[in-house]
């Protein structure tokens, strides 16, 4: 990623907020260029595949500590959950990172996918005031509802001395009905 290029906010799966075209709802990417000059995107493309789950994880880990403090330790087998599930995982990753950086003010976060008998285990935790204000907002619940469509579950704890850590379980697929 282009230095000083900065992925605010990701929004997959809209279906409730900012209507365009007679109604219709898009997903969304929101940048900001927090360089001194001109980021050239041309280069570039968006793709919905993301195969490799652990190297898309580990690249924005990477990109969040790029440029600032921001300290992410992480623990990440080498899962293939399907392209729904790593998409699903992948957002819920950059989701959790940016709400902890903008809303808890965290500086440090323990960040774990691990392969269970149960299925995939996600854990995200870190050190801001978690606790302070927390509620779902459309994010948290949005994440929330796609762990139930994929037959799994999210969890979220926040407290203002312990920071704030999202837990999602999802089941393994069935490779024979997903690609």
């Amino acid at each position: 990623m282009p230095s000083g290029l900065i992925i605010n906010e990701v929004m997959v799966g809209n279906e409730k907020y900012c209507a365009h075209n007679g109604g219709r709802y898009y997903d969304w990417i929101e940048l900001y260029n927090a360089s001194d000059g001109d980021i050239d995107l041309s280069e570039y493309t968006l793709s919905k595949e993301l195969s490799d789950l652990g190297a898309n994880l580990a690249g924005a880990i990477n990109a969040t500590m790029a440029g600032t403090d921001i300290v992410v330790r992480s623990d990440i087998d080498d899962l293939d959950l399907g392209s729904e599930r790593n998409r699903f995982l992948y957002s819920s990753l950059k989701e959790g990172l940016n709400n902890g950086i903008r809303h808890g003010k965290a500086t440090a976060f323990y960040f774990s996918l691990k392969g269970e008998a149960d299925g995939a285990h996600f854990l995200l935790s870190d050190n801001g005031s978690g606790g302070r204000g927390y509620h779902k907002g459309y994010g948290l619940s949005s994440m929330e509802k796609k762990a139930r469509e994929l037959g799994g579950k999210a969890e979220f704890n926040g407290s203002e001395e312990e920071g704030f850590e999202i837990r999602i379980v999802l089941p393994f697929p069935d490779h024979k009905e997903e690609t």
